[in-house]
C-alpha cells in the first residue's frame, strides 16, 4: 500500500518539498490550473456518490479499461460504508465543481489518526490535473484534521509510487 507521513508537514507544501524540482513545478502547475477556475469545495455531501461512480466509469473507459463499478455489488459496499459510519470510522466526500460541472468526488475514510482515500472518480478530460489537485487538497485536509498518515491503499494505478512510500502488506520471513 502506499502511505504518506504527515508528520512535521503544515501543509501541502512541506510535502512538495520533498520531491525533485520538476515533480513539483509539474503538481503545482496541476493544482493552479484548477484554481485559476475558481473551484467549490463541497464537503460530505454524500449523495455525490453517484458522480464519484459516473466519472470513474467514464476515465476507465476512456482509458480502455474495466471498471470494479460494473459489479453492483461494489456500489452497495461503498454505500454501506458510508451508511454505517460513525461509529468506529468518520466518512468524508469532497466534491470539486468548477461552474455547472462536476470536476472530481472522492471518498474518505477517517479511523486511527489515518486518512484513508478509498475512492474517487475525476473529469480528466475536461479538468486536466484535478487528480493532483485533489491529492494536495487531501493532503492539507487530512493536517486540518489532524490526521497523523494518509493510506492511499493499494493498486498504483502506475503514478502512487512515485509520490508516496510503498510499504508491502506482507513480510515473509523464514
Amino acid at each position: 500500500k502506499y502511505i504518506l507521513n504527515l508528520n512535521g508537514f503544515r501543509n501541502h507544501e512541506y510535502y512538495l518539498m520533498t520531491l525533485k524540482k520538476n515533480t513539483r513545478r509539474n503538481l503545482r502547475k496541476d493544482r493552479n490550473r484548477i484554481l485559476r477556475q475558481n473551484p467549490e469545495i463541497i464537503i460530505n455531501n454524500f449523495s455525490d456518490f453517484k458522480y464519484l461512480v459516473k466519472l470513474s466509469k467514464e476515465r476507465f473507459n476512456q482509458k480502455g479499461e474495466k471498471t470494479d463499478w460494473e459489479d453492483k455489488r461494489r456500489i452497495e459496499t461503498f454505500l454501506r460504508v458510508i451508511q454505517l459510519a460513525g461509529k468506529s470510522y468518520q466518512a468524508r466526500m469532497i466534491t470539486i465543481k468548477v461552474g455547472n460541472e462536476i470536476a472530481g468526488v472522492d471518498l474518505v475514510c477517517l479511523h486511527n489518526n489515518t486518512y484513508f482515500a478509498l475512492k474517487c472518480g475525476y473529469d480528466v478530460k475536461n479538468f486536466p490535473g484535478i487528480g493532483n489537485f485533489m491529492n494536495l487538497f487531501e493532503i492539507d485536509d487530512a493536517i486540518r484534521l489532524g490526521m497523523k498518515k494518509i493510506d492511499f491503499l493499494q493498486n498504483s494505478y502506475q503514478w502512487k509510487d512515485r509520490y508516496f512510500q510503498a510499504v508491502p502488506l506482507f513480510y515473509y520471513q523464514k
